[in-house]
Order: structure tokens, then C-alpha cells, then sequence
């Protein structure tokens, strides 16, 4: 991975530009989450992180399970993310949130010192999604719990089928590939966590589905919101996803036309009680 010709770049929007889409991701994907996060163990007292957490939605939706004798501490890369997430949760008074600019690869954060750490669509855009994973793995306690998901784009799909969907499904894959990234991550997430070393690794899948509504151009705006980066780097002409972009509305548009989104993995596994480092 260390050879490859584009270099390891988030290609969507951060800070307020892109804090929209992400507010209305976690609209779609909030709800999941959250129960996800409750199976898993989530509850009050917890220290937990939540890795590449963005503005801050589910830091925030963390912080409330855990309470005020519980700490989320919220790490990201962007520091445009990080000033969202900062006035976010100050205007909805969340105190016991800290958020610090790191890498998911190095978080600089106290080894076993967490119960539980969690990452949501974060890996499908990393070009080493394990060794994310391994940092991950050394934050927690001994018994802690590691939760991820992540996407399988080629499951991005219209029922009917329609060409411009068809075609974004198999772009996305293939300018993944060719990005050093896998945006079919989430079906290789049970195998990742048992070869980090993860016990009892349980697996839950849903897919999102709508007919009309904001929640359906969810996949419009990313694309829109990729498209300087994607051109700068090659991957597609302004022409090509201007044409696309057009063909999206007139599918996102038509209350005929089912559209579901991508596959979503949810794994979570435990660190062993003895495990060794």
C-alpha cells in the first residue's frame, strides 16, 4: 500500500461545508447505531472513543448513554470537523465529550484505558483499515468491546434497477481500488477483528431503503460533495458527474423507483480478559 500512486485522502467535505450531509447521515444511520452501541454493551460509566468521529453526532449520542460519570473522547484528523463538533456539543450542553485532533492510525491516547471504542464508515476510506483497526484494539481494557461499521457499496442498488445507480455502484468500487481503499470493507470486518485478535465476534447487516425524501439523495450529495477531489485526482471529468448528478435527481425523484443503500455491517467483538499485547 506504501507504493501507491494517489496518496491516502478523505475526498468528502469537512467542517461546516460538509456538515449537512453528516447530519443527515446520522439521521439515516443514527437509530441503528444506537442500538448497535446498546447490544454491544454501551452503558453509563463507560470510557469510550469514538474514532474519525467527524462532527461529533454519535460523540454526542455516546455521551448521553454513558452519562455524567462516563467520559467519550472523540478523535479525527480534520480540524474543520473538530471546530463542529466543539460548538455542537457546547450548544447542546454536552459536558463529559473531549475531542482531540489525531489519527485513526495513531491516536496518542492511554493504552487499555477504555471500555469500549467504536468507529462508524471510517475504515472503507482507509488504505490500512488493520493497522486502524490494531490502534483500535490497544485502547481497550482488558473484557472491552470494539463496535465498527462500514459499508459494502455493491449493494448500492434501485429497484427497478437503473443504469446511473448501477454505474455509481461499481465506480465507487472500482476508484476505491484504485484510491488503495475497499469501499466493500464491511463484509471483511468479521474476518479483521478475529485477525486483530477480537473474541466472540458477533455480526448484524441491514440495508436502508427509500422511496423519497431527503434521506434518498443521501448518495446524490456525497457524490456532489466528492466531485472537486475526485477530478483533481483524475478518477472522473466534472462532465462525467455533472451527467450523473443529473440522472440521480431525476431517480431521486421518482416515488416509483426504491432506492437502497449499501449494505451495512455491524460487528462488535470483546478483547479477551487475559489478552496479551
Amino acid at each position: 500500500m506504501a507504493d501507491l500512486a494517489i496518496p491516502e485522502r478523505y475526498i468528502l467535505a469537512t467542517g461546516e461545508p460538509g456538515a449537512a450531509r453528516l447530519r443527515l447521515l446520522q439521521r439515516i444511520f443514527g437509530p441503528a447505531t444506537q442500538a448497535l452501541l446498546k447490544r454491544a454493551g454501551l452503558r453509563e460509566g463507560m470510557r469510550v472513543v469514538d474514532v474519525a468521529s467527524g462532527i461529533g453526532t454519535v460523540s454526542q449520542a455516546m455521551a448521553r448513554e454513558v452519562g455524567p460519570w462516563g467520559l467519550v473522547v472523540g478523535v479525527d484528523s480534520s480540524a474543520a470537523q473538530l471546530e463542529v463538533a466543539r460548538a455542537d456539543a457546547a450548544q447542546a450542553g454536552v459536558r463529559n465529550i473531549e475531542f482531540m485532533r489525531a489519527s485513526a492510525y495513531e491516536t496518542g491516547l492511554e493504552r487499555g484505558a477504555f471500555d469500549l471504542v467504536f468507529c462508524r464508515f471510517v475504515l472503507c476510506h482507509l488504505q490500512r483499515p488493520l493497522d486502524a483497526l490494531r490502534e483500535m484494539r490497544a485502547l481497550l481494557k482488558p473484557g472491552g468491546v470494539l463496535v465498527c461499521e462500514d459499508m459494502e457499496a455493491v449493494a448500492l442498488t434501485t429497484v427497478p434497477p437503473t443504469p446511473v445507480y448501477a454505474d455509481l455502484a461499481m465506480r465507487v468500487v472500482e476508484r476505491g481500488v484504485q484510491r488503495g481503499v475497499d469501499s466493500n470493507l464491511g463484509a471483511k470486518l468479521p474476518s479483521h477483528l478475529r485477525e486483530i485478535g477480537m473474541q466472540d465476534v458477533q455480526v448484524n447487516v441491514w440495508q436502508p431503503a427509500f422511496l423519497s425524501g431527503e434521506e434518498k439523495r443521501w448518495w446524490e450529495y456525497s457524490v456532489a460533495e466528492a466531485a472537486p477531489q475526485v477530478v483533481e485526482m483524475g478518477l472522473a471529468t466534472q462532465d462525467e458527474i455533472d451527467a450523473m448528478l443529473e440522472e440521480m435527481r431525476r431517480v431521486n425523484a421518482d416515488e416509483s423507483i426504491v432506492l437502497l443503500l449499501p449494505r451495512q455491517w455491524q460487528v462488535w467483538g470483546r478483547l479477551a480478559v487475559q489478552a496479551v499485547r
